[in-house]
């Protein structure tokens, strides 16, 4: 199991290292325009989601398009999970 998850690690550092080539976070990239708009979520609907996917501790949560990664943390914080949350937009990420 150990040699699976290394194998993965890899492939996910590779792919974020590629991602962040070409969407590097600068001056223009905090200014970009998007065709998808961001609604913020509620704490109570990002609970909800969490508890209905059954996520646990043994998890790996992987949420694309995380806005303000809301959905990962409180998978984190309530059920111990792990979680990643990728999102084009920096300033949503900070």
């Amino acid at each position: 199991m150990g040699k699976v998850h290394t194998n993965m690690n890899k492939i996910l550092s590779g792919l974020l290292f590629t991602l962040l080539l070409f969407f590097p976070v600068n001056a223009a990239a905090r200014e970009m325009k998007s065709d998808v708009p961001y609604l913020p979520m509620k704490q109570e609907v990002a609970a909800e989601m969490v508890r209905k996917a059954n996520v646990g501790k043994d998890d790996l949560l992987y949420d694309l398009g995380c806005g303000d990664g809301l959905i990962v943390v409180t998978a984190a914080k309530k059920y111990g999970a792990r979680g990643v949350g990728i999102d084009i937009n920096p300033l949503r990420i900070e």
